[in-house]
């Protein structure tokens, strides 16, 4: 009898310990999980920002997450201009944000999103490259489209060269090797033979 009186003392600590872990376990699931912030972006500033007015910053963050409804036309058009932004941190989350809003902004072939699109383009040429072999792909015609108008625009003044704005560009990317260098190269070239289907 003493035996099966410590094999119930057994059983019972085993089944007490067995609940009190299930209600502990049970009490994190009714816990709100903490947002998780997979992003170089500091969280004080991500929560600064996105608990701000709407600026540049703010929308790229709303049209990234796939909001881009809630962000309105001139706050798009803030995100625009601030792609040539020297704050390395944010410029390519601009760029991204611009990739997914570019038909909303490009409206009746506007010049001023041309001329932006292509200053950027010769400003940070590695960067636009890298978009458009990834993110950007998809969205391709349109980048074409721009970039080409925006080439078009840039050399309309007879001493401005195709030429010299692929020595512009190559001038301004930084870490470009030789292969890199004659990409764009060949990518200016061949904006300057693009046909709008």
């Amino acid at each position: 009898m003493c035996y099966y009186t410590l094999q119930t003392n057994e059983n019972m600590k085993r089944m007490l310990l067995i609940l009190v872990t299930l209600i502990l376990h049970s009490c994190s699931l009714f816990e709100e999980e903490p947002e998780v912030l997979l992003s170089s972006i500091d969280g004080a500033v991500y929560y600064e920002t996105k608990q701000g007015a709407m600026n540049a910053r703010k929308a790229s963050l709303f049209i990234l997450e796939g909001n881009e409804d809630s962000v309105s036309f001139e706050i798009k058009l803030d995100v625009l201009d601030s792609i040539e932004s020297i704050d390395s941190l944010w410029r390519p989350r601009y760029l991204k944000a611009l990739n997914l809003i570019l038909d909303d902004v490009y409206v009746n072939d506007s010049t001023y999103v041309e001329s932006k699109v292509f200053s950027f383009f010769i400003h940070f040429p590695n960067e636009l490259i890298s978009l458009l072999n990834n993110e950007g792909f998809d969205h391709i015609e349109g980048w074409m489209t721009l970039l080409s108008r925006g080439l078009k625009l840039a050399t309309l003044p007879s001493d401005i060269t195709i030429n010299s704005v692929a020595n512009a560009a190559i001038s301004n990317c930084r870490d470009c090797d030789k292969a890199k260098q004659k990409l764009i190269v060949d990518f200016i070239t061949e904006l300057s033979k693009y046909e709008e289907v």
